[in-house]
């Protein structure tokens, strides 16, 4: 006997590079190309509103009723990313320890382009809609060790 999950994606690949900029700074490109992700096309009152710039946060509202069609019988078109990214080391003495802070300041989904995550039907509507992921964003990060 032999399993094959529909879960799984027909291709991945993601690629990037990272340029050091002096002695403790670099930058990072990254990108992510995938398809054949699998879905279901589900029905019922949801809303999804995704993360849309800084500091706002999304929201999914609703609950879905049912599965149109097979679980898993539609594919999701291509899904492509771009990421770039900035990072420093700050190098601290305190009195007996040394350590480093991190910071980093990342732009996601560079492009802002459109990537579907999933389809729904309203309840009360025939007309199938996508659910997208959240489009360019900024994430900053602190992190240190000592």
């Amino acid at each position: 006997m032999e399993f094959s999950p529909t879960a799984l994606r027909s291709a991945w690949l993601e690629f990037g590079m990272v340029r050091p900029i002096g002695g403790l700074a670099s930058i990072r490109l990254t990108n992510t190309l995938a398809t054949g992700a699998p879905a279901s096309v589900l029905r019922g009152d949801l809303d999804w509103q995704p993360p849309s710039g800084w500091p706002a946060s999304g929201e999914l509202s609703g609950s879905p009723e049912e599965t149109l069609g097979p679980l898993n019988a539609m594919r999701l078109p291509l899904y492509a990313r771009t990421d770039l990214g900035l990072m420093r080391q700050w190098p601290v003495d305190f009195p007996g320890r040394t350590g480093v802070l991190t910071t980093s300041l990342t732009v996601t989904n560079l492009f802002n382009r459109r990537n579907v995550l999933g389809y729904f039907t309203a309840a009360d509507l025939n007309s199938r809609r996508a659910l997208l992921f959240p489009l360019r964003s900024f994430a900053l990060q602190l992190g240190w060790r000592f």
